[in-house]
């Protein structure tokens, strides 16, 4: 009798678990074998919860052409959108501050692609030093301008002026810049924020910032190590930002009006300075594109295992 129940015994086992495993062990259709081998092979077993990062692709491009250059002061307008969703106060302020800004739609108008090609190419971003090259859809001769990659959240810097060598007096007549106090080495410059991406779309910010004074060496402390970063006085002008919303293959532009009042900020970012060597400059930024970066998980990660 005993050996009778060891055998029902072993028999029950065979059938209840024993099936299962050779199955796994021959063909690897059990559920037992899926799990193993998604641990094997590294896959994590939701790849639906993974975290997904929106990434806007940007261009920017900044022509410079002689004084009262017709293309950048006329042709650069004719096709672009002037009105948009900004409101009437808004623009009215960006106006008497010698300020112009539009966005050309998909379709890029030939004069703006007349001046990307024109221009020098020398602008880089700042943030844009330590990062790597970013591989472009297109070639290298059919980008728009410098191409730089921002996260929502994250923003970018471009020198439209550098290095204008103007007298307190005259800064402090711009409204603006009533309250400055430092002049010398002034450089004006554009920053690029991302608000907010979509699958679809990219909000996005320009805020003009005019640094100025000696480029001095200030003593900071940062992860117990002294560091000696160069820094310039930085004076950001809120009242004059301007929101977008922009769609891939979509066009930021800003210039100047055309209007003779030398004491605007228009004039001062992108105006000819005194004399006949001044030239109009303009600034272009180009949504390219919109990536999207999925995240990588390991499922054999243990929270505070590397830190024993």
């Amino acid at each position: 009798m005993p050996l009778t129940r060891r055998t029902a015994f072993a028999m029950l086992l065979c059938s209840a678990a024993g099936c299962d495993l050779f199955r796994s062990l021959n063909t690897g259709d059990s559920g037992m074998s899926s799990v193993f081998s998604d641990r094997r092979s590294g896959v994590a077993p939701n790849s639906a919860s993974r975290p997904v990062l929106q990434m806007a692709r940007m261009e920017s491009c900044v022509p410079r052409g002689p004084r009262d250059d017709t293309r950048i002061l006329k042709l650069a307008w004719e096709e672009l959108d002037e009105c948009g969703p900004m409101n009437p106060e808004q623009r009215s302020r960006l106006n008497n501050a010698g300020l112009r800004t539009g966005v050309a739609g998909h379709s890029t108008p030939w004069i703006l692609t007349k001046l990307a090609r024109e221009s020098s190419r020398e602008f880089h971003p700042r943030t844009m030093q330590a990062l790597p090259a970013v591989a472009s859809e297109s070639s290298s001769d059919n980008r728009f301008g410098q191409a730089f990659p921002l996260m929502e959240g994250a923003n970018s810097y471009i020198d439209i002026q550098s290095d204008l060598d103007l007298p307190i007096e005259l800064l402090q007549q711009i409204p603006q810049l009533k309250s400055l106090r430092e002049a010398g080495n002034v450089r004006c410059t554009m920053e690029v924020h991302i608000q907010e991406i979509s699958e679809a779309w990219v909000k996005v910010r320009l805020l003009p910032i005019i640094f100025t004074g000696r480029a001095t060496t200030r003593l900071t402390i940062v992860d117990q190590q002294e560091q000696l970063p160069v820094r310039q006085n930085m004076f950001p002008i809120y009242e004059l930002q301007i929101d977008y919303q922009l769609m891939p293959g979509e066009i930021i532009v800003v210039g100047r009006t055309a209007a003779d009042n030398p004491h605007t900020i228009g004039r001062l970012f992108f105006g000819p300075d005194t004399g006949n060597s001044g030239r109009e400059t303009l600034l272009m930024i180009q949504l390219t594109g919109i990536d999207q970066l999925q995240g990588q998980s390991d499922p054999g990660f243990v929270p505070g295992q590397y830190s024993k």
